[in-house]
């Protein structure tokens, strides 16, 4: 038995709403629709965190969990950034608090990314004692994880035995690497929800390659897509974020309608087509070990996003950065890899060649990646460097983030300190949504943009991806005082955070 096996096979997650990032009136009420009528399809688990949805999935939630009596059990989550129980304590309460209520079933540490990160929440004092403070006061029921790591660092934080359920991000591009975590995961009665069972829509941008996904009798993608995640037996709960009505009812179908075809026909059907695609890694691992300790079958599964067509994002027009963007989007997302430089280590001993039952051409794919950690920045060094240049090896006092007091800038934040130590600037936040105003964050103030000629920063560092050019151009226009504008990401550059 697990924590999960009485729950609807979809949970619903809350960070696709149909929201601008000022969220008027008619699109809270709209979102807030759409948590109804999940609920009363059935559906009874519900995914949040105070940032989904630009800020705003907490007013949604609100609205709509005082309109039913339909049961429903709930996330809270904890950030892994935190530090101490007093700080876990502080930011459920806040988060309940925003919801309406005052009690959550579950209690999730939120985005671990390594073993290494798992053993600092451990420590005396920790958030992970927070956390066991706040199910003893009946505040939540279980604790739980989701992790953005290794499938080896995975299982070494599932042996320690702390949670009682975890939410890892799996599809059928990475579904063989996740195999022994969910194995091990059933073998412990550990519950698992699954997020990202659509490859984070890369699944359904691309139909045509993922078509075997359905069988002889279905026609959606999307459908199948989750029917697959949920075929794996350790899997309890998949989680799909709609953003409309439309989409919560193709998600809810594919568990409530009728299907023809067993969890194991499926899984050895989906499975038998996946190995037969051109130059696909399977994930098999029988490459390792490398004895340059490379982390092969990490590195070719991200490459297998090279296969396809790269779907549009971030507002990027270059063919070959969208590509990288998807291969180093599940590098980062989910395998939390990043090398300390993007200096190839590969020997070329053809080792790993020989004992790949695919035949790939490894040492030649290796050289690739390598090339395009280069040119997209992708590594620890190349992120020391950026900024070294940017910041610390200026005279700065007062430094201005944009937009501040958002996840990606906690990021970069955390980033410098990790780099540098304690930055020897004030450091203050600007964002163009009122709803943050007057908001402290890791001791940064968070303040209008009206507000710029009063806080007189030495400089404005605007960290957006996608609007990067548009904030920096806006602020090339400010006359009210003198200040540098810098921008984080070059022309060819991957998202630091996804």
């Amino acid at each position: 038995m697990t924590i999960y096996d009485h729950v609807f096979p979809l949970g619903l997650g809350t960070n696709r709403f149909p929201l601008s990032s000022l969220a008027t009136e008619q699109e809270i009420e709209q979102s807030a629709e759409i948590v109804l009528q999940a609920l009363n399809m059935g559906v009874n688990y519900i995914d949040t965190a105070m940032p989904y949805s630009n800020g705003h999935s907490s007013e949604v939630l609100r609205r709509a969990l005082q309109r039913t009596s339909r049961p429903y059990r709930i996330t809270t989550k904890l950030s892994s950034r935190l530090k101490t129980a007093d700080a876990a304590q502080k930011s459920v309460e806040s988060h309940l608090a925003a919801l309406g209520i005052d009690h959550a079933s579950d209690l999730m540490i939120w985005s671990i990314f390594s073993y290494a990160e798992f053993q600092e929440i451990m420590r005396p004092g920790g958030i992970y004692e927070g956390a066991l403070q706040l199910k003893a006061q009946g505040i939540v029921d279980h604790l739980t994880f989701s992790v953005h790591a290794s499938p080896n660092d995975m299982m070494q934080i599932l042996k320690e035995h702390v949670f009682e359920g975890m939410m890892l991000s799996m599809s059928v591009l990475n579904a063989t690497s996740m195999k022994p975590v969910l194995d091990y995961a059933a073998k412990e009665e550990i519950g698992v929800a699954v997020m990202n069972p659509l490859g984070g829509g890369f699944i359904p941008q691309k139909k045509e390659q993922f078509s075997f996904l359905c069988n002889d009798q279905e026609h959606s993608i999307i459908q199948a897509a989750l029917r697959f995640v949920k075929s794996c037996p350790a899997v309890k709960i998949v989680v799909a974020g709609p953003a409309s009505l439309q989409e919560l009812t193709e998600d809810v179908e594919a568990f409530s309608s009728a299907c023809s075809e067993s969890a194991a026909q499926r899984q050895k059907r989906v499975f038998a087509n996946l190995f037969e695609l051109e130059e696909f890694c399977t994930g098999c691992r029988y490459c390792e070990p490398c004895p340059q300790g490379i982390p092969i079958p990490t590195l070719m599964q991200s490459r297998n996003a090279l296969l396809f067509e790269p779907p549009a994002a971030y507002r990027c027009t270059d063919p070959d950065t969208l590509k990288n963007i998807q291969v180093f989007k599940r590098l980062n997302f989910e395998y939390s890899y990043l090398p300390e430089t993007s200096e190839n280590p590969c020997i070329r001993c053809g080792a790993c060649e020989g004992r790949c039952t695919q035949k790939l051409k490894i040492t030649e794919h290796l050289a690739d990646i390598y090339k395009r950690m280069q040119r997209s920045s992708y590594s620890l060094e190349a992120r020391r460097n950026r900024l070294d240049r940017l910041l610390h090896a200026k005279r700065y006092q007062k430094v201005a983030i944009w937009p501040g007091g958002t996840a990606y800038a906690t990021f970069v934040v955390k980033s410098y300190r990790d780099f540098f130590g304690e930055p020897p600037f004030e450091l203050v936040y600007f964002n163009s949504s009122p709803a943050l105003y007057g908001q402290v964050i890791d001791g940064c103030q968070i303040y209008s943009p009206d507000d710029l000629a009063m806080v007189k920063p030495d400089c404005v560092l605007v960290i957006s991806y996608t609007y990067q050019k548009e904030i920096a151009q806006a602020l090339e226009k400010y006359d009210g005082f003198t200040f540098d504008i810098l921008k984080l990401h070059t022309e060819h550059d991957v998202p630091w955070l996804y």
